[in-house]
């Protein structure tokens, strides 16, 4: 492997810290040749506003998005998560679609009888942190985290 254009390179890493993650870094792979592109990140690895020392309960982080879509059609998001245990996360969101004038003209062009103006969805999230990053004092031990999602 080691003749022509191709090369045995080896990817490089870096390490930067993560916001909200008590100075914890996360690790990214860099791919060494043009061959090869794209990072892959242990962010989503990570439980949102762990307790810190000495606290029972994390810091709640709360979200919220709005989208003017045009002709009357907005929208909204709401998001809370909450960390009560080092390793456990609980999330709630709640999505709300306004369709405007679309029922509407699915009704006239008499496709869909559809008499609802708007759309909501709940999402209901729990995450468990299985192992923390280099846990075991272990340096090679990624951060693994499994989760449930109900909507």
């Amino acid at each position: 492997m080691g003749r022509g254009r191709h090369s045995t390179a080896r990817a490089t890493s870096r390490s930067t810290p993560c916001p909200g993650h008590g100075g914890k870094t996360a690790t990214f792979a860099v791919a060494p040749n043009r061959r090869q592109r794209g990072i892959f990140s242990t962010l989503s690895a990570y439980i949102v506003n762990p307790p810190r020392d000495g606290e029972l309960v994390g810091r709640p982080s709360v979200g919220f998005a709005y989208v003017n879509l045009g002709h009357d059609m907005n929208l909204e998001a709401l998001t809370i998560t909450e960390s009560p245990f080092k390793r456990l996360e609980l999330g709630y969101g709640w999505d709300n679609l306004s369709l405007g004038d679309l029922p509407l003209a699915l009704r006239n062009a008499g496709l869909v009888n559809y008499h609802e103006d708007q759309v909501q969805l709940h999402n209901f999230n729990a995450r468990l942190q299985l192992l923390k990053e280099g846990e075991f004092d272990q340096n090679w031990i990624p951060a693994v985290t499994a989760g449930v999602h109900y909507k």
